[in-house]
């Protein structure tokens, strides 16, 4: 007499997706609280999970708020930071 097993096992993806568009805003509101000044010459680009940071900041430690914040938003997994300081 043979058994069948039924496996209802489902598996969930560790980190869900987060459209584009709702990273970008995130983005825009974490630089807003975390690096205002800078964020006015701040360029972002997002795509699932990637976001591109470009433009210029007066410093370095302007770049590292900047990073920051975009590091600390839901949905970003990757950073391709491209900032330049002011020369």
């Amino acid at each position: 007499m043979g058994h069948a097993v039924k496996n209802l096992i489902t598996v969930e993806p560790s980190s869900p997706r987060v459209a584009p568009q709702i990273v970008r805003s995130a983005i825009e509101h974490a630089l807003e609280r975390h690096a205002a000044h800078a964020a006015k010459h701040v360029q972002v680009a997002v795509a699932v999970g990637k976001v591109i940071l470009s433009g210029e900041v007066p410093s370095w430690a302007e770049l590292h708020a900047v990073e920051g914040a975009v590091r600390g938003t839901p949905g970003v997994s990757k950073i391709d930071n491209q900032l330049r300081i002011q020369s």
